[in-house]
């Protein structure tokens, strides 16, 4: 089999994976926006353990605090339909109520974004 074949095949598998992937994140858009949320939130976590250790630089483990705490509040938010998640739900609906509404909802995420990705340098986190 020639090279060109092998990478069109490739090619072709890859289109025929995203296009799947696309009809199941089309069929339930808001649930696809919840699970991509709550992953992001998990990264968030994950991200913030990374730097919070850092003894070299004391703002960057401030902030790495935050973002791990900001990600436990994305997570909380987008999994509240869990029976175990639902009590800490109303605490911070109550607490963070503008996380309840999907204008405010976004507008916290983009905050958590920009400030995820301007405060540190291009690592883990």
């Amino acid at each position: 089999m020639p090279d060109g074949e092998g990478i069109s095949g490739t090619v072709r598998s890859v289109v025929g994976a995203a296009n799947s992937t696309y009809r199941a994140a089309s069929y339930n858009p808001p649930r696809t926006l919840r699970v991509a949320s709550a992953v992001a939130g998990a990264l968030l976590i994950i991200g913030g353990l990374s730097g919070i250790f850092n003894i070299f630089n004391p703002l960057g483990a401030v902030i790495s605090f935050y973002n791990i705490m900001f990600g436990v509040l994305i997570v909380l938010t987008e999994l509240r339909s869990w029976p175990i998640l639902r009590t800490f739900h109303k605490s911070v609906d109550h607490y963070f109520h503008l996380l309840s509404v999907p204008r405010g909802k976004g507008g916290f995420y983009c905050f958590i974004g920009l400030l995820a990705f301007f405060s540190t340098e291009w690592n883990l986190a």
